[in-house]
């Protein structure tokens, strides 16, 4: 039983639905930030009749347009949500075509069930992430910006190498949630500040032996100006009574923090650190 090319042709069907939305809305916010620029300028053309001061008025144009381009990526996000054409990336959404594990962990599938195909697990795989999220209603809950959120992300490890087990899925962890989102009237700086709070499920969608699974409540604050944002957001672990993952926090801390930026040479250095983490966590764990 051959999967390997219709999983291929699935994979990137979806990577592509989620990538639309995204490209769409660079788009958008390029040709909005140009019409803000041209409207500026027009603008001071009108009010300075003696138009011998082009240059300053070009400048303060451009500083005018960068500062609008932050508040307008959450505006045009906001116009967008409620659009069912429309996919909203959440967390990072991403394919990794290889990571290499020093040892895979064959221990799940040492029983009879597997027929002694544990062994032929590779120590290669593909591993990918494909998150979104919704929103949960049509106007807002205590103000008009803030909002109420259904987000869902799946992280996949896919055994795409081991053809002669039929390329299983290794493993596939389920992270829905609930969030709280707002603007905060905070007036430092240029960009727009914002907070978020949540409950996060995860579970790799399993029974019994198998099942690993843990619950979280979290809450952060983040700032987005231009092409940057910074996110920081501690969270807590709910106790469970029947815990099979007893010392996850020594693995994953309790504090998560996110540094994005858009221009084209951090961009590159910033894509690159996150597939080394990722592959590293992959050494670590595997």
């Amino acid at each position: 039983m051959k999967l390997s090319v219709q999983h291929s042709a699935l994979l990137g069907a979806m990577l592509s639905l989620l990538a639309m939305p995204s490209l769409a809305n660079n788009d958008a916010v390029t040709a909005d930030d140009e019409k803000t620029f041209d409207n500026c300028l027009l603008r001071k053309i009108h009010m300075d009749v003696e138009q011998d001061n082009l240059q300053s008025m070009k400048q303060a144009c451009q500083t005018e347009a960068l500062r609008h381009s932050a508040s307008h990526r959450h505006t045009l996000e906001k116009e967008t949500e409620n659009n069912p054409f429309v996919i909203t990336p959440y967390r990072q959404n991403y394919i990794l075509p290889v990571t290499q594990m020093s040892q895979v962990n064959t221990a799940p599938y040492t029983t009879d069930i597997f027929g002694g195909k544990a062994d032929e697990l590779k120590d290669q795989e593909i591993k990918f992430q494909i998150s979104f999220k919704m929103p949960l209603t049509e106007e807002g809950v205590f103000n008009e910006d803030d909002q109420l959120y259904f987000g869902f992300t799946l992280k996949s490890f896919w055994q795409a190498y081991s053809s002669d087990i039929s390329a299983p899925f290794r493993e596939t962890n389920y992270r829905p949630e609930l969030f709280y989102e707002t603007p905060l009237p905070i007036d430092y700086g240029d960009g727009v500040w914002f907070s978020r709070v949540g409950f996060e499920h995860e579970s790799n969608g399993r029974t019994q032996e198998l099942s690993r699974s843990w619950n979280r409540l979290y809450g952060g604050i983040g700032y987005a100006e231009d092409d940057l944002l910074v996110y920081l957001e501690p969270w807590y672990r709910i106790p469970d009574h029947d815990d099979d993952n007893p010392d996850i926090e020594d693995t994953w801390g309790t504090l998560n923090s996110l540094l994005h930026t858009s221009t084209k040479l951090s961009n590159l250095a910033g894509s690159l650190a996150t597939i080394f983490k990722l592959v590293m966590g992959e050494l670590k764990q595997g």
